[in-house]
């Protein structure tokens, strides 16, 4: 996530895969082990559990971008100050 945050420098592409390998080695880890952390093949068998948690992503990212919209909104074109009562 810090790699996406800062996106221009050539740093942050490194670390976006850096990342990215550390995520797919992980993966292959806990597909290989007895008793893994987090058993991945559940996605693929239990399509009811897949889906519920792509709509609870989807939910929670719509609900995450609401939120900074109205507090850009405020800040920016309302003139409020951060912490202060919605009605400004």
């Amino acid at each position: 996530m810090y790699g996406f945050s800062s996106l221009p420098s050539m740093i942050a592409a490194i670390l976006i895969v850096v990342g990215l390998a550390g995520l797919t080695a992980f993966v292959i880890y806990e597909q290989r082990i007895e008793h893994p952390l987090l058993d991945i093949g559940l996605f693929r068998r239990n399509t009811v559990f897949a889906y519920s948690n792509l709509a609870a992503l989807i939910n929670y990212g719509g609900y995450l971008c609401g939120r900074v919209r109205v507090s850009l909104y405020l800040q920016q074109l309302k003139g409020c100050r951060p912490k202060t009562p919605v009605w400004c």
